[in-house]
């Protein structure tokens, strides 16, 4: 199961996020303006996963920069998420080749843009 949100600000609404997630019983959760920066503790980046989840994020920046952009896939433990470099966008986005760990001949690439 996939789902997709733009949260507008995943620091301030982590628990919502671990809700909809169960909710759904979701594997890949892909979601918009995280608004978390680069330089954030590691704390915060990796409290939008719930337990069972790893997060792969590309940061809208420092916190020096403006409020807004950043983007994260949320995904199972029991699937593999590598980034994949696409280049230099004229827009933010995240590629994510995810692999099922017991089939490993199983993959899916995923862009959140």
């Amino acid at each position: 199961m996939f789902g997709l949100l733009n949260v507008r600000s995943a620091r301030e609404k982590a628990a919502l996020i671990h809700d909809a997630i169960d909710d759904y019983r979701l594997d890949v959760f892909a979601v918009t303006e995280t608004w978390i920066a680069s330089d954030a503790p590691a704390a915060v980046k990796l409290d939008v996963a719930p337990p069972g989840y790893e997060v792969v994020h590309r940061h809208r920046g420092s916190s020096t920069d403006k409020r807004g952009g950043g983007v994260a896939i949320l995904h199972r433990q029991t699937i593999k998420g590598t980034a994949v470099d696409v280049g230099d966008t004229e827009f933010e986005s995240l590629a994510v080749k995810l692999v099922q760990v017991c089939r490993q001949s199983k993959s899916l690439d995923v862009v959140c843009v």
